[in-house]
């Protein structure tokens, strides 16, 4: 960068902050810069390629199961065809009754470490009650721009002495996730 240049920018630099709390005088000192911060678009990414959910709902026969609130425990694994990593990403998990007679609820948990995640709570329903002991729980991606509409169901019964179900589903992300 030639001298001229360099000058100019100091001058505009100068007159640009001049009026707060750095001095204009003519020596320049040169800033001490810490951290950048790069936009989202920036930021690096990870191809995912295709992902595959599988789920698997486990009850006991002292689950709450009634009207006022049903317990549900579910565990499974998230996969990619690239094996990347995805620790940390947010699913949604949607529980209603099966059939689905319109209430429902939905809560969030993020993948750990290996692909694997896991969640239990008692669901409430939001808008009168539940109306029977079958329930179903859709999972699926948070960010699904980024991830894909994959999404499973897996169907179970509250208080079924260890029964529940399994699924799978396998769908296209968008191939490139943040590292």
């Amino acid at each position: 960068m030639s001298n001229k240049v360099a000058g100019d920018r100091r001058k505009h630099l100068k007159i640009l902050i001049g009026g707060g709390v750095v001095s204009t005088s003519a020596a320049w000192i040169k800033p001490n810069v810490q951290s950048v911060v790069l936009p989202a678009h920036a930021a690096t990414s990870v191809d995912i390629g295709e992902l595959a959910l599988t789920g698997q709902l486990t009850n006991t026969v002292n689950d709450q199961c009634g009207s006022d609130g049903e317990t549900f425990r579910i565990d499974g694994q998230v996969s990619s065809s690239t094996g990347a990593d995805l620790t940390g990403v947010l699913l949604n998990l949607r529980y209603t009754d099966s059939p689905p007679d319109g209430d429902f609820v939905e809560f969030q948990t993020a993948i750990q470490p290996g692909n694997s995640y896991s969640f239990s709570t008692v669901a409430v329903a939001t808008v009168g009650e539940w109306n029977n002991p079958s329930y179903q729980v859709e999972v699926s991606f948070v960010d699904q721009e980024i991830y894909g509409d994959v999404s499973i169901f897996v169907t179970g019964t509250c208080g079924g002495g260890g029964g529940g179900g399994a699924g799978a589903g396998a769908g296209a992300g968008a191939g490139a996730a943040p590292a």
